[in-house]
């Protein structure tokens, strides 16, 4: 197995190391807190998902560029307001 010689430094790096596709939810957390989210829309350039910040309990929703990572640390990702049609987590 290659070295990780960022190991201690990963919460500032740019790059990711895995992606997970989301199934958005309104009352279940994910597994584990993102450090970007990516989406996609069928016919515009930007999308609306509506996430859990960590440390926080009250939903907002964000405006992301399609394609794009967005630097997000969510705890979840809901399906009300959430209008992308694929949510992927950057880990």
């Amino acid at each position: 197995m290659p070295t990780n010689n960022f190991e201690s430094r990963d919460a500032a790096l740019p790059s990711y190391t895995r992606a997970v596709a989301i199934t958005t939810n309104d009352s279940t957390d994910l597994v584990e807190t993102t450090r970007a989210i990516v989406v996609d829309h069928l016919t515009l350039q930007h999308a609306h998902v509506s996430v859990i910040l960590s440390g926080d309990t009250t939903a907002v929703t964000l405006t992301c560029r399609v394609g794009q990572p967005f630097p997000v640390r969510a705890t979840r990702i809901r399906t009300t307001n959430t209008d992308a049609s694929t949510v992927i987590a950057l880990y």
